[in-house]
């Protein structure tokens, strides 16, 4: 996919600090106030990551910014950090959606967190307890067991994008916009102009006052709680999940 505007995240630094050199001010300044310890910026750590999965997905989750909890340490590791590079070049081809690819270790926090999101929309071969589990909140909730996807399906129809592009324990209380961000205003831009579905995984405000147009676009939707927010009936309205599962069935099943 052409994106309509310059993207500044091929040009993330090789070395600590990883952050671009449109936002190194900005962020420098407010590292340098020294914030508390679980909103501090943790740019010598951890690349950022404006968004995961693939830029023509048929389904845009927005999120507030990359956490930093106990996956911390496995992504700071120079091979994940390759990952993240390769997806921000778009590089990755069956698993765009890095946390959901079968090359990660499934001792991972990130990938475990990933695939509890989308639990109820992934197959689980081999895994009666958990398919039993998936089948039996699928029918409270739907009264069927709707299509399920592979991981590769899922990573390759799903695009995260993030409001604030840096890591932090805890969201920041950054004050003012950063240069790169409008690449991922952009992005929320142009999936609207495809028609894409649109799920909230946080709260909207922030979304609504940066991207006015959002409140008014009929493909959206958002969970119930947004402290797990997991794509599954009962978090989801039940027409809400089943236009996730309609959106992901048309990208796959789609003419190559």
């Amino acid at each position: 996919m052409a994106t309509t505007i310059e993207n500044p995240w091929l040009q993330v630094p090789t070395k600590a600090p990883f952050v671009l050199d449109c936002d190194r001010e900005l962020v420098e300044d407010y590292n340098r106030r020294d914030p508390p310890g679980d909103r501090r910026l943790l740019v010598k750590r951890l690349m950022p990551e404006p968004y995961i999965g693939n830029l023509n997905a048929p389904v845009l989750l927005l999120s507030n910014n990359p956490g930093a909890g106990d996956g911390t340490r496995h992504r700071a590791t120079s091979k994940f950090q390759e990952q993240i590079r390769a997806n921000l070049r778009q590089s990755i081809a069956d698993y765009p959606f890095i946390y959901l690819a079968d090359g990660l270790t499934t001792k991972d926090p990130n990938m475990k967190w990933w695939e509890k999101r989308v639990a109820c929309l992934r197959r689980h071969d081999g895994n009666k307890r958990l398919a039993a589990t998936v089948e039996k909140k699928c029918l409270k909730h739907l009264g069927q067991l709707p299509r399920q996807f592979t991981l590769s399906e899922l990573s390759r129809s799903l695009l995260n994008v993030v409001y604030f592009p840096y890591a932090s324990k805890k969201y920041p209380r950054f004050k003012g916009t950063l240069s790169s961000q409008e690449f991922g205003f952009n992005l929320v831009r142009e999936a609207m102009n495809r028609q894409a579905l649109i799920v909230f995984l946080r709260s909207p405000r922030k979304w609504h006052e940066t991207i006015s147009e959002l409140k008014a676009y009929p493909r959206r939707c958002e969970v119930s709680n947004f402290k797990n927010p997991t794509l599954n009936p009962g978090n989801l309205a039940a027409d809400d999940f089943l236009s996730v599962v309609d959106a992901i069935a048309r990208h796959v099943d789609r003419p190559a």
